[in-house]
């Protein structure tokens, strides 16, 4: 094992990947591999129509407009028509401003909500078809996820977001697959694309919005970064390693194995251990609240009779939905409630159930969740899985002295329990009729399930607006 600062061989990390965009195509792909990048585009759209409702969709929107700069592409749920790196940024909020988007477990990115926005603005922008389309948005999610999954959770640690990190070198990618970006200019866009590799995890200390636009920050930079490498603009050969690249840079320190990027790259498809989330929370969560709903209904438990919740987690998790812990079991806003383990397991524990619902305004102020997330616990698992799977469960103890748990060492939408096309298809509703109708809906699951029939993403541009 080589620490980071002596990676000697990571330029092959930025030849391999540049490669491997070179070559891939749709027909390179597998039909698994498709078929499952359809839901997860689904999904991310579905969430995106959702977010209009909230005031950071309206922030953004006005931020944007008021650059000045009009374009051809959609506004996914929107009426505005941006330029390809304003709505790459946009679409890239709203996928991700929710906190219901997919991840790929293991690197703990979320690889669609900065691949999908590349796709679409690059790809209406360079008349791109179906399947060019589909073709750049699995390398992004494949590069971004193997990319990611070496930092064994360490980025999160340091203080770092790994998808504003990491996004970025994958949609770079991406984005000159459809550009027609030769080999060397593939590897110098990602050299490029370091520069513009940024993002922290300050928002945990008051609940700010900074988070939700790092895959729109990625999704946009990396447009960027590819028209410069196009005009014959030098960025660095080594992205990865030398003195300050990526992993010297952010992973200062740390002993890492770089194989696994390379490492069947071509045959092993990690988009197929893309998680699709069942709860508009951080993934981190989603075991404990699957566990403690399990156990109420079970032995049919109302709050009342709850004495003591303990949460089990990998410690390394800790940091970020269970500490600080008296200010996580109290939220003052949505997205701290999303990061609070206390608050999301006692809020699914009182109503059987976690939904949009659960974040609004009079669930946050709900005195039984309040009472009840005073008596959440944490403590470390030690048979966790993380951060292959976001393992967790509950212990309850109950105020009659009984002691019941539950544990889940993959979460639920992870590869081997992921969710089936009926179920995303309903989670794709709930979402698309927050905003629009059932008729609707259909129209654009069907037009995105027929994209690789698509001869241009004419119609979808125009189908993804608000006028439709």
């Amino acid at each position: 094992m080589k620490s980071a600062t002596d990676v000697d061989q990571s330029s092959t990390i930025s030849e391999s990947l540049a490669a491997f965009a070179n070559a891939a195509n749709f027909n390179t792909i597998p039909s698994a591999v498709i078929d499952y990048s359809l839901l997860c585009i689904a999904d991310s759209v579905g969430i995106a129509f959702a977010s209009h409702q909230f005031s950071f969709a309206s922030s953004g929107t006005g931020a944007m407009e008021s650059l000045g700069g009009t374009g051809p592409c959609s506004v996914i749920g929107g009426e505005q028509l941006l330029s390809s790196r304003d709505a790459a940024f946009l679409n890239g909020l709203l996928v991700h401003g929710l906190d219901y988007d997919d991840t790929h477990s293991e690197s703990i990115i979320h690889c669609s909500a900065s691949a999908l926005p590349m796709a679409l603005a690059q790809g209406y922008s360079h008349n791109a078809s179906g399947q060019e389309a589909l073709a750049a948005y699995v390398v992004a999610v494949e590069a971004s996820a193997r990319l990611g999954q070496i930092a064994d959770g360490m980025f999160q640690k340091k203080g770092f977001h790994p998808t504003g990190l990491v996004s970025i070198f994958g949609c770079t990618l991406g984005a000159g697959m459809l550009a027609n970006l030769t080999e060397s200019q593939a590897i110098r866009a990602q050299g490029i694309a370091l520069s513009m590799a940024s993002g922290s995890m300050q928002f945990l200390e008051d609940g700010a919005w900074t988070k939700r636009m790092h895959p729109g920050h990625s999704a946009s930079s990396s447009i960027m970064a590819t028209a410069l490498a196009a005009n014959g603009f030098e960025g660095p050969e080594d992205a990865y390693g030398g003195r300050y690249g990526f992993y010297p840079l952010y992973l200062s320190g740390q002993k890492l194995d770089v194989s696994p990027v390379t490492h069947e790259l071509g045959s092993h498809w990690e988009l197929l251990n893309i998680a699709i989330k069942p709860y508009p929370v951080c993934h981190f969560n989603h075991a404990c609240m699957d566990s403690v709903i399990t156990l109420m209904g079970q032995h049919n438990l109302k709050p009342g009779d709850i004495q003591e919740i303990t949460a089990f987690l990998h410690e390394n998790q800790f940091d970020v939905v269970c500490k600080p812990a008296d200010a996580k079991r109290i939220p003052t806003s949505d997205y701290d409630a999303k990061f609070s383990l206390q608050f999301c397991v006692a809020a699914a524990a009182a109503r059987g159930e976690f939904g949009l619902a659960e974040l609004d305004p009079v669930a946050l102020r709900d005195k039984d969740i309040l009472a009840l997330a005073q008596r959440v616990n944490f403590e470390h698992w030690a048979q966790s899985k993380f951060p292959e799977y976001f393992s967790g469960g509950i212990r309850i103890k109950t105020s009659s002295g009984e002691t019941v748990e539950h544990f889940e060492t993959e979460n639920r939408g992870a590869a081997g329990r992921a969710l089936d096309a009926h179920a995303v298809r309903q989670k794709f509703n709930a979402n698309m009729l927050t905003s629009t109708s059932q008729s609707r809906a259909d129209e654009v699951w069907n037009e995105i399930m027929a994209l690789p029939a698509a001869a241009t993403l004419e119609r979808l541009n125009n189908i993804l607006s608000a006028q439709g």
